[in-house]
C-alpha cells in the first residue's frame, strides 16, 4: 500500500487531536495546492484552542490575501504583528493588506500615533554658580546615525509602549493549565477569534463575505489592571482527556469545525466474541508515552486499514492469506509511523510552550517565577533534548537562583551549564553570576560587555549594571533599556532604571519606572522597594507604598533576594515610622537588630529614626555603631557628622572629619563653622565642594549665607540671583536673603524670607534663632517665644534655640523659665558666654543674688574683655553688698565699654553705690 500523502496524514493527525498545532503545516500544504477555502477552515479551527499561534494568523492572512479578501486578511495579521512586533514576514504581509484594502477600511485599522519618549533627559547633578539657569535637557541617547541601525537592537520601545503592554498583560493560557504546562508569560491576552468578529469564511465560487465594519480604537481604562499573583506550586500534570468537540465560532456553524480526512476510516467488524469498543478517527486522540499504549493504538489503525483494504471494490477477488499478511504488516509499520509523528509533535509543541513560559519567569526574576522557569526548562530538555535556546535558558535560570537565592541546587546545575557547548550566551551569564573569585569575575564581566550589543534581556541587563558600576551611565542605560525592551519586558531593568533616576534626583520618574514593573508583577521585591523608596523622598502616597511592601511580605514565592532582605524590614520601619506609627518602627528596627546584628544599616536606621524624633543623643550613638561595623562605607561617616551636627558636638564633627575629601563631608563641616560663627572658615570649606568649578544648590546657598554674614553684599546677591534663575528653593539661601534686608533695615522683608524659610523642609536650626531674635527686636516677645518653643521641640540639643528661648522668656517677665533654659545650655556647654550672661541677668531678676554673681564671675573669667560680663559682677555684688567689689568690676566695665549704653549704665550703678 502506498504511503498517505503528507495532507492526508496531516488531516488524520489532526482529526485524532483537535487541539494540535499541524494545524498550521496542514493550512499550509493545502495553500501549496491551491486549495485556499481549505486551508482557511483549518486555520479559523486552529485558532480557536491556539489564539496566540503567529504562524497560523500568517498562514490564514496570505490565504484571504491570495483570495482577494485583503480586508478580513487585516484582523488576524494585526493580531500577528502585536504577537511578533520585529518579524519582517509579518511586517509585509500587514503592509500588502493595508495597500489592497479599501481606504476606509485602512483608515479603521490604521496604527495609532506612537507615544512620546519616556526616558526623560538626565538633569545636571550641581547648580552652577555661574550660571543663571540650567542647561537645556538632552537626550540620554543619541540617534542612529541613518543606515547604521544596529540589526541586534530591538525596535525603540518607550516607557508608555511597555506600560500599555504590561496594563494588558494575561497570567494564564486556560489551554495551557488544561495540559498541565506552566502558566504563560506577559503576553497580552488574545480573544479568540469570535470575539474579534473575523468575517466567516466564503464557499467555494461564491464572492468574498462583506468586510465587517471598522472597529472602534480600545479605550484604555483609567483604573490600574488587576496585578498578577505569582501561581502557586501546581502538582505534576495528569493525563488529559480527551477535549470536548470545538464550538462553533459565531455565525460560522458546522463549518467551524476542522476538515474531515479525505478518506474516512470505516468501523472494522469486531470478531465474535470480543468486547465491543470504540473505534475511528478518535483513537489516536490520546497518545500516551508507554509502548503498550502504542502497541494498542496501532493495532487499532491496523485494524481499520486492514478492513477497508479487504473489503475492495465490488467484484474484487480476495488474493489469499500471504497478501493478507503482508498488507497487515505494512499498515502496522504505517501505523507506529503515524503514532511517532503525532507523539513527536505533540512533544515538540509542549516543549516550546514551556520554552515560552520560562522565558517569562525569567523577565519576572521573582524567586517563585525562577524556581516555575528552571522546573519547565528542565521538563523542555527531557521533552525535546535538541531544543533550541533551553540549555541556555536554564544556565542564566539557575543562576539568577544562585546569585538572588543562595540555591545550593541550581548554582552546580549553572556550573555545569557554564560548561556545556549549547549553553550560548547562558554560558557567559553563568560564569559571571557563578564566579568564585573576583579575577573570574572580572574576566566574565568584560566577556558579557562584548556580548551585550548582540545579547539578550539577562545579558543587557548585567552588561549595564557592570557599566553602571564602572561609571559609564549612558552605556548602562542604553544597555537597561534594551532589557526593558524585551519582550517579555525584564522587570529588573525597568527597576534598575528606576534606581538610576533615584540616585540622579529624581524621584517622580523614578517612581513611574518602578510602578511600570509592578504592572508586570504587582509583588516584584526590587520593584515595590524601589517605589516605596520614592515616595518616601516625594513624601506622597506612602499608604501606597505600605500596602506595596507588606503585600510582597505576605507572599512567600515574591521573596526578596538574600542582599534585599534588610533593605525590605527597613523601608517598612521608615514608612512606619513617617506615617505616625513610630512605637511599630522601632519595634521592627529591634526585630531586625536581632536578625542582622553584624550589619551597619540597623543602627543606621535607628539613628535616623531618632533624629526625626530630635533624640540626637541617641541619634550620635547608633550612628557612632554603625561606623564602626563599616569603617570604610563613606554613608555612615556623614550619617555620623550629621547625628554630632544635630548634638552641637561641631568641635568634635571638625576633628573626626579632618582632611576629608568628601563633598558631603565638607558641606557639614561648613555647617559647623557656621554655627560657631567662623563664617570665613565655612566658605573655605565650600569652596572644597566644587566639582568641574561647579557647587550643588545646596552648598551654594550656604555659600551666599557666609557672604551676607560677612558683610559682602555684592557676592551674596550674584549667588542668589544664580539660585533664583536655577529654581532652586533652599532654606539657607531664603535666610541669607534675610540677612540682607536686614543690614538694610527692610525688618518686613526679613520676617517674610525667614517665615518661607522656615516652612521648607531640612531647614537649619538658625532660621528658628534669626526668626525669633528679628521677633523679639520688633517688640512681639510672645511670638518670638513660640517660635523658639517649636524649634527646641525639634531639636532640644541647639545651643543658640534655647537660648532665643531664654531671650524671649526674659523679655516676657519669666525670669525663672528663662534661667532654666540657660542652665540646659551650660549642662552641656559650662562656659558657653550667652548662657552665663542669661543666667546671671535671670537670677538678678529672681533675687538669687549669690547664684547671679557665680555665674558673672565665670563669665568675666570667659570673656575677660567684655564690658557686659563686668556690669553684671558689678551689679550682682552690689545686691550682695560688696561695695568694694561691685566698685571695682563697674569701673572695669565703663572702662571697657567706653562710651555707649553700656558705659552709661555702668556711670548710673557706680553713682547708685555707697560713699
Amino acid at each position: 500500500m502506498a504511503d498517505l500523502d503528507p495532507v492526508a496524514k496531516l488531516s488524520q493527525i489532526l482529526a485524532a487531536d483537535p487541539r494540535s498545532r499541524v494545524f498550521v503545516d496542514l493550512a499550509r500544504a493545502l495553500v501549496g495546492r491551491g486549495e485556499l477555502q481549505k486551508a482557511i477552515d483549518v486555520c479559523w479551527g486552529g485558532l480557536v484552542h491556539h489564539p496566540d499561534s503567529i504562524q497560523g494568523r500568517v498562514v490564514l492572512g496570505g490565504a484571504l490575501l491570495q483570495q482577494g479578501r485583503p480586508e478580513d486578511a487585516l484582523e488576524p495579521l494585526e493580531r500577528a504583528a502585536e504577537l511578533a512586533p520585529a518579524d519582517a514576514r509579518v511586517r509585509e504581509l500587514l503592509a500588502e493588506a493595508r495597500r489592497e484594502a479599501t481606504p476606509g477600511q485602512v483608515m479603521a485599522h490604521a496604527a495609532p500615533a506612537p507615544p512620546a519618549p519616556v526616558f526623560p533627559p538626565r538633569p545636571e547633578d550641581v547648580e552652577t554658580l555661574a550660571r543663571g539657569k540650567p542647561p537645556p535637557p538632552r537626550l540620554e541617547r543619541e540617534p542612529a546615525a541613518a543606515g547604521q541601525a544596529s540589526p541586534q537592537e530591538p525596535p525603540a520601545t518607550s516607557l508608555a509602549d511597555i506600560e500599555h503592554f504590561l496594563a494588558e498583560a494575561t497570567v494564564r493560557d486556560p489551554d495551557r493549565e488544561q495540559t498541565g504546562s506552566v502558566p504563560l508569560s506577559l503576553s497580552p491576552p488574545v480573544p479568540v477569534l469570535g470575539e474579534r468578529r473575523l468575517p466567516p469564511p466564503g464557499k467555494p465560487g461564491e464572492p468574498p463575505p462583506a468586510s465587517p465594519p471598522a472597529r472602534e480604537p480600545p479605550v484604555r481604562s483609567p483604573q490600574p489592571p488587576p496585578r498578577y499573583q505569582e501561581p502557586p506550586a501546581r502538582p505534576p500534570p495528569a493525563p488529559r482527556a480527551a477535549p470536548p468537540e470545538a464550538p462553533p465560532l459565531p455565525g460560522r456553524g458546522p463549518a467551524a469545525k476542522a476538515p474531515p480526512p479525505e478518506a474516512p476510516t470505516p468501523e472494522p467488524k469486531r470478531k465474535r466474541g470480543a468486547p465491543e469498543e470504540k473505534t475511528g478517527s478518535t483513537a489516536l486522540h490520546h497518545l500516551p508515552d508507554d509502548p503498550e499504549a502504542a502497541a494498542r493504538i496501532a493495532a487499532k489503525y491496523e485494524a481499520e486499514l486492514r478492513d477497508k483494504m479487504l473489503k475492495g471494490e465490488k467484484g474484487e477477488v480476495r488474493r489469499g492469506p500471504a497478501i493478507a499478511t503482508v498488507v497487515a504488516v505494512l499498515l502496522v509499520l504505517a501505523s507506529l509511523a503515524t503514532y511517532a509523528v503525532v507523539r513527536h509533535l505533540r512533544r515538540a509543541d509542549e516543549a516550546r510552550s514551556a520554552v515560552a513560559a520560562a522565558r517569562a519567569g525569567l523577565a519576572r526574576d521573582t524567586l517563585g517565577s525562577l524556581r516555575e522557569a528552571a522546573r519547565a526548562l528542565e521538563e523542555a530538555r527531557r521533552l525535546d533534548p535538541s531544543l533550541p535556546d533551553a540549555a541556555s535558558l536554564l544556565a542564566q535560570v539557575d543562576a539568577l537562583l544562585w546569585a538572588d537565592f543562595a540555591d545550593e541546587k541550581a548554582l552546580d546545575r549553572a556550573r555545569e551549564l557554564a560548561k556545556a557547548a549549547d549553553a550560548g550566551e547562558g554560558a557567559i551569564a553563568a560564569r559571571y553570576l557563578t564566579a568564585a573569585d573576583p579575577a573570574q569575575r572580572e574576566e566574565a564581566a568584560a566577556a558579557l560587555v562584548r556580548a551585550a550589543p548582540s545579547g539578550g534581556p539577562l545579558v543587557r541587563l548585567l552588561a549595564g549594571d557592570i557599566l553602571r558600576g564602572r561609571g559609564d551611565r549612558d552605556a548602562a542605560r542604553q544597555n537597561l533599556e534594551a532589557a526593558a525592551r524585551a519582550t517579555p519586558p525584564m522587570l529588573r531593568a525597568l527597576v534598575e532604571l528606576g534606581d538610576m533616576a533615584r540616585a540622579a534626583g529624581e524621584p517622580e520618574q523614578a517612581l513611574r519606572l518602578y510602578r511600570t514593573a509592578l504592572q508586570g508583577h504587582a509583588t516584584h521585591p526590587r520593584a515595590a522597594l524601589g517605589a516605596a523608596e520614592a515616595r518616601l523622598a516625594l513624601g506622597k502616597g506612602l499608604e501606597e507604598g505600605l500596602r506595596d511592601v507588606e503585600a510582597m511580605d505576605a507572599d512567600p514565592q515574591s521573596a526578596p533576594p538574600g542582599p534585599e532582605r534588610l533593605r525590605a524590614e527597613l523601608v517598612h520601619a521608615r514608612l512606619l515610622f513617617v506615617l505616625g506609627r513610630q512605637g511599630e518602627a522601632v519595634e521592627d528596627l529591634r526585630k531586625a537588630a536581632g536578625r542582622f546584628p553584624g550589619r551597619a544599616e540597623v543602627p543606621a536606621a535607628m539613628a535616623e529614626v531618632n533624629m526625626a524624633r530630635g533624640e540626637y543623643d541617641a541619634a550620635v550613638g547608633d550612628a557612632e555603631r554603625a561606623a564602626r561595623l563599616a569603617p570604610a562605607d563613606a554613608a555612615m561617616a556623614e550619617l555620623l557628622a550629621r547625628a554630632r551636627l544635630g548634638r552641637g558636638r561641631f568641635r568634635e564633627l571638625l576633628r573626626d572629619t579632618e582632611g576629608t575629601s568628601s563633598r558631603a563631608l565638607r558641606l557639614l563641616r561648613a555647617q559647623a563653622r557656621a554655627e560657631l560663627g567662623e563664617w570665613a572658615l565655612a566658605r573655605a570649606e565650600l569652596e572644597q565642594t566644587r566639582r568641574d568649578g561647579r557647587m550643588s544648590a545646596e552648598a551654594a546657598a550656604w555659600a551666599a549665607l557666609c557672604e551676607a554674614a560677612a558683610g559682602r553684599r555684592t557676592q551674596a546677591g550674584a549667588i542668589l540671583q544664580a539660585l533664583v534663575g536655577a529654581g532652586a528653593q533652599q532654606p539657607a539661601a531664603r535666610l541669607a536673603q534675610a540677612r540682607l534686608f536686614l543690614n538694610d533695615g527692610r525688618r518686613a522683608e526679613a520676617e517674610r524670607e525667614l517665615r518661607a524659610a522656615a516652612a521648607l523642609d531640612g531647614a537649619p536650626p538658625l532660621v528658628g534663632v534669626e526668626l525669633s531674635n528679628l521677633l523679639r527686636a520688633k517688640g512681639r516677645a510672645g511670638e518670638a517665644g513660640d517660635v523658639a518653643a517649636a524649634a527646641v521641640r525639634r531639636n532640644p540639643f541647639h545651643a543658640a534655640t534655647r537660648l532665643a528661648l531664654a531671650r524671649a522668656r526674659l523679655d516676657l517677665g519669666s525670669a525663672a523659665d528663662a534661667a532654666e533654659e540657660a542652665d540646659r545650655v551650660l549642662e552641656d556647654r559650662p562656659r558657653d558666654p550667652e548662657a552665663l550672661r542669661l543666667v546671671a541677668a535671670a537670677r538678678l531678676q529672681t533675687g538669687q543674688v549669690a547664684t547671679a554673681r557665680a555665674a558673672a564671675s565665670r563669665l568675666v573669667g570667659v570673656a575677660p574683655d567684655d564690658a557686659g560680663a563686668w556690669l553684671l559682677e558689678g551689679r550682682a555684688a552690689a545686691a550682695q553688698g560688696d561695695v568694694k567689689g561691685a566698685r571695682r568690676s563697674l569701673a572695669r566695665a565703663l572702662h571697657l565699654a567706653g562710651s555707649g549704653p553700656r558705659a552709661e549704665e555702668a556711670r548710673r550703678a557706680l553713682a547708685k553705690l555707697p560713699r
